[in-house]
């Protein structure tokens, strides 16, 4: 490193980076060290492309664009979700001023908060927020329409319908409980902290859970060991909504459903691929998986939307697709983490 940041900076909590004109780093203060784990010889090889994550919102253009209004005296901040050396992927709130240090040439100082935990917690939140605010209130109002117009069809001898309906009604409001306790672990306290784990072992944690549950249906596995990934407990109930989804909507006394692990073609990735034989996805919950939270009808896709939110949470992505022959493949795609040393271990 070209040592341009004083030595007070290294006093300081706060991450700080220093960003050359191009947006590459050019010299960091020991938390940054710390946090991205970057030593300082490994970042003065570093690019602001090496910082950026593929599949992220914010790209390296949008960090140059931002760069160019710091070169004109303004301070900028914008959320981001940066790279650390070992290959996770964090949010952190990133701000942006000029700077310059004696005859040194201008740059750019960027103090980094990690924003990771504050994020997940919020969108779980909001998503059992409007569970139990607006599914459960709409539901229940279908139950008490339903139920006056019972006391009319007593006398027009149309009980059969009207019961049909209340009866299917106050089965999806009962359905709500399972979700809301997925919902209640994924925001308890240690909810969003995270962990270093070997892919195979948190797909055979989820695989043990889902057996005991339906221990007839058919789990076949094709799990490479060494893949690291990073992990919460958003993505260990996501790998197992996943495999529980794929048996419960299987319409067969038999599931059959065969998981797979695998690195993409760039070796950034670590893939879980869940594969059955059932007859699809309903559309509508295909349309949750896309949109926001308000794309949750009445539940509808609510197990999708976890599975897709909790994955994204960690830098990954979701992707559905039907198979040749019928039934389904869903692939988590996670940040491939560095190979730890068997005694770093």
């Amino acid at each position: 490193m070209t040592g341009e940041l004083p030595a007070a900076f290294d006093d300081l909590e706060r991450s700080v980076l220093l960003l050359d004109p191009n947006g590459d780093p050019t010299d960091q203060n020991a938390a940054a060290a710390d946090f991205l784990g970057y030593s300082h010889e490994r970042l003065e090889e570093c690019t602001l492309a090496t910082l950026i994550p593929g599949r992220t919102a914010i790209t390296a253009d949008d960090v140059r664009d931002a760069l160019t209004r710091v070169r004109d005296g303004k301070t900028v901040s914008f959320e981001w979700q940066i790279r650390r050396a070992d290959g996770e992927h964090r949010w952190v709130s990133a701000t942006l001023s000029p700077a310059r240090f004696s005859d040194r040439p201008a740059s750019v100082l960027v103090e980094l908060s990690d924003l990771t935990e504050y994020k997940a917690r919020g969108r779980r939140l909001q998503l059992l927020y409007r569970v139990l605010r607006h599914d459960l209130r709409n539901d229940m109002s279908v139950i008490q329409g339903y139920a006056s117009n019972l006391e009319r069809a007593i006398e027009a001898d149309d009980l059969e319908e009207q019961i049909q309906v209340i009866r299917r009604t106050a089965a999806k409001v009962g359905g709500f409980s399972e979700s809301v306790a997925y919902l209640e672990r994924l925001i308890e306290e240690d909810a969003t902290e995270r962990r270093r784990i070997d892919v195979a072992d948190l797909v055979t944690e989820a695989i043990e859970n889902v057996r005991r549950k339906y221990p007839e249906a058919a789990v076949e596995t094709e799990l490479a060991d060494g893949l690291w990934i990073s992990a919460d407990e958003g993505l260990k109930l996501a790998v197992e909504h996943t495999l529980d989804n794929a048996v419960r909507h299987n319409g067969s006394d038999a599931a059959h459903v065969t998981v797979r692990t695998s690195v993409d073609s760039s070796g950034s990735y670590v893939h879980v691929h869940v594969l059955d034989d059932g007859p699809g996805i309903p559309e509508m919950e295909l349309n949750a998986l896309e949109g926001g939270v308000s794309s949750v009808d009445h539940g509808q896709g609510l197990g999708l939307w976890l599975i897709k939110r909790c994955t994204e949470s960690l830098g990954g992505s979701v992707s559905i697709e039907e198979r040749e022959g019928g039934g389904t493949r869903v692939t988590l795609a996670l940040p491939r983490l560095d190979e730890v040393d068997a005694d770093e271990e």
